[in-house]
């Protein structure tokens, strides 16, 4: 009878529920096989570059032009709000020439993915333009998750992915030189919000949904200007504080005579903290910085 009573019993127990599986994830924009299923292998420069840029030539080094991405996308830094003009100045690129390992920047997420940078192509005043994309190892191949396009100084380049809002920020800082010149190097900061598999490079704007600036900040930058007055040097200074839902940007910046090469009397000294918000995917601000508003008063 025990026997019979544990098989009923054994009968009548109810099936666990099963727990459901989560959305499949979505195929890859990219990949290449590696051969291996694990994301602790050293992986050569040359296939990160093959990966990205299918235009890429082994043999030399260099990239067929007009640069395209591995999801067949110009890769040139356009504003992702067309309603706005470029907001950022006009640069002129610096001749193009092979792919080297410097020209690869590569941060290990906390999740274990990484985000790579390519820089393709080099800007006079000392930044670089090229693919970015979050890439993921899985069984045997390296896959690409999001893509887009950066431009953002090319030297020390430090990159990290931070919560804001309810979005994820690229946040990029580091040091610009232009014409490779160690003493003319200035410092910036790079935003750009992670979108739908992509990385959208919107501007800052006014509370009203104009267009304000693009979404960088200097660090560090001096700037020799000719007025009526004469010639003025300008030299500012900033740190930027990241919060949950913005960012903070402290700003100072000096106004001198500039003859013959040589620094005189400060003219100016001004100071300011602007603060910078992430509504929705849109960056906004109530005024621009403070250097280029005294470049315009600037006398």
């Amino acid at each position: 009878m025990a026997c019979l009573a544990l098989a009923l019993a054994c009968h009548h127990e109810k099936p666990k529920p099963r727990t459901p599986a989560g959305p499949p994830p979505e195929p890859p924009l990219c990949s290449i096989n590696t051969r291996s299923n694990t994301a602790d292998i050293s992986l050569a420069p040359a296939t990160w570059f093959t990966l990205l840029l299918p235009g890429y030539k082994l043999a030399s080094g260099e990239v067929t032009r007009p640069v395209l991405n591995c999801a067949s996308h110009p890769v040139r830094w356009k504003s992702a709000a067309v309603e706005c003009p470029d907001l950022e100045q006009d640069l002129a690129y610096r001749p193009t020439s092979p792919l080297v390992p410097e020209d690869l920047v590569i941060t290990k997420l906390p999740d274990g993915r990484r985000l790579v940078w390519v820089q393709t192509d080099h800007l006079v005043d000392g930044q670089a333009e090229g693919p970015l994309a979050i890439t993921e190892f899985t069984a045997q191949e390296l896959v690409v998750r999001a893509l887009g396009t950066l431009r953002a100084p090319s030297t020390r380049a430090r990159f990290s992915i931070v919560p804001m809002a309810s979005q994820n920020v690229v946040v990029v800082e580091g040091d610009a030189c232009p014409n490779g010149e160690k003493e003319a190097c200035w410092r910036g900061m790079r935003l750009l919000p992670v979108g739908d598999r992509t990385f959208p490079a919107e501007p800052i704007r006014r509370p009203d949904g104009s267009c304000l600036e693009g979404a960088f900040f200097n660090l560090s930058r001096v700037e020799d200007v000719s007025r009526r007055g004469g010639r003025r040097r300008l030299t500012m200074a900033a740190t930027a504080d990241v919060g949950k839902d913005s960012i903070t940007i402290h700003e100072d910046v000096s106004v001198r005579e500039l003859e013959n090469g040589h620094v005189g009397k400060l003219l100016r000294q001004a100071q300011t903290e602007r603060v910078v918000r992430l509504v929705g995917r849109r960056f906004v601000s109530n005024e621009s910085s403070l250097l280029a508003r005294l470049l315009a008063d600037t006398p």
